[in-house]
């Protein structure tokens, strides 16, 4: 499962073992079942997630999108944030991803990057998006409208 997951994320076992050990410790999944425990990443996603992992806004720049506007269906009007990428084929703010293999990952999975950029609205966005992003979590993580 370890490396399954590791290739999926474009990262190292080591790395993901990592991952593991500090998830157990903060209890996201559970000890036994190694199952995420959804509504306390739901809770940190939406009030820790600005304080652990800041986000910084360069300058324009070409990469792949990101926030709100990486959502189906959020019809917000909203700037173009993306992660920088010289193979990207959108414009916006540049906005330093959650970890350098984000934007590899997003590419080979779209539903993994409609949740990456729920967690950049958290990050970087307005009230109004935030709204928008925190009911679409909830639907996509607790099954919930």
């Amino acid at each position: 499962m370890r490396k399954d997951l590791a290739t999926a994320l474009f990262l190292s076992n080591s790395e993901i073992t990592n991952v593991f050990e500090r998830l157990q410790y903060t209890g996201l999944i559970d000890i036994n079942s190694y199952a995420v425990q959804s509504q306390a990443l739901y809770e940190f996603l939406l009030y820790g997630l600005k304080h652990t992992f800041p986000a910084i806004i360069g300058q324009e720049t070409k990469g792949v999108i990101t926030s709100v506007n990486a959502i189906h269906g959020s019809g917000i009007k909203s700037p173009n944030y993306v992660w920088p990428d010289y193979k990207g084929n959108q414009r916006g703010y540049s906005v330093t991803p959650l970890y350098p293999e984000v934007t590899t990952a997003a590419k080979e999975d779209s539903k993994l990057h409609q949740l990456l950029a729920a967690c950049d609205v958290f990050r970087i966005g307005q009230v109004r998006e935030v709204n928008f992003a925190r009911n679409w979590l909830k639907k996509e993580l607790l099954n919930q409208d």
